[in-house]
């Protein structure tokens, strides 16, 4: 995601997808690895007879990606955005997997945040390479919960959220049915249709069967996603 779009209406939706997963999960920490090209570049403005940059303070308060980190007293949050080159690919990946490292002592929900989302047969800066989600997949410790900002793709108008879960789920290794989908419901709209976009997220097996107080039942392989919440009392 690029500083241009932050705190759009989109933003109200990823991060309410992504504080109610930090909930669900019992996670301390929201880490945001931002795929961030800063290819867009934002108007200039004519006031009378003279052209003006917008004013650097009007920018940084609207769209930088740090302010981000004050949304939330109970959820942390950690933003991972170094500029992202065509020619830098590998040496992002790797620094993302490295700053992931640095928060090996609590449970974290590791968002992959690109313009778009996982690449398409033709992939850009917008987008996450399939080798780039399997290394942060696999950089990943137990227990932590990966996630993916999924704008919808262009398929003239047909079903695309399953043929993205299809699609994660075979750079995971990991079954369909082990990744989750979330997105916001469209109340206006008279009949249901697919969202414009979704965060897809499934769970890194947990070492130790136990979420949030309660045991979880012992599975071979990997196992699908749990959200169960301790009763009251145990939390």
């Amino acid at each position: 995601m690029q500083d241009f779009w932050y705190a759009d209406h989109l933003d109200l939706i990823k991060w309410g997808i992504l504080l109610r997963l930090a909930d669900s999960f019992c996670a301390k920490r929201v880490l945001q690895l931002a795929f961030n090209p800063r290819t867009e570049k934002f108007d200039r403005l004519r006031v009378g007879d003279q052209e003006h940059d917008i004013p650097a303070e009007v920018i940084a308060h609207f769209r930088d990606l740090r302010k981000i980190l004050g949304v939330s007293t109970r959820v942390a949050v950690a933003v991972f955005d170094p500029p992202f080159t065509k020619n830098g690919r590998e040496s992002h990946c790797r620094a993302a997997c490295a700053f992931l490292s640095d928060f090996s002592h609590e449970r974290c929900v590791v968002l992959l945040d690109p313009d778009t989302g996982l690449e398409p047969q033709k992939p850009t800066l917008k987008h996450v390479l399939k080798e780039e989600a399997g290394e942060i997949w696999e950089a990943m410790k137990a227990g932590d919960v990966f996630a993916l900002f999924q704008h919808k793709t262009n398929m003239a108008g047909l079903p695309w959220l399953e043929t993205k879960r299809e699609q994660l789920a075979a750079v995971l290794g990991i079954t369909p049915q082990a990744v989750k989908l979330a997105h916001a419901v469209q109340r206006a709209k008279t009949r249901p249709s697919d969202p414009v976009v979704a965060i897809l997220y499934a769970q890194r097996p947990p070492q130790v069967s136990y979420l949030c107080g309660l045991p979880l039942p012992e599975t071979k392989g990997t196992p699908e996603v749990h959200e169960r919440r301790a009763p009251r009392g145990q939390q």
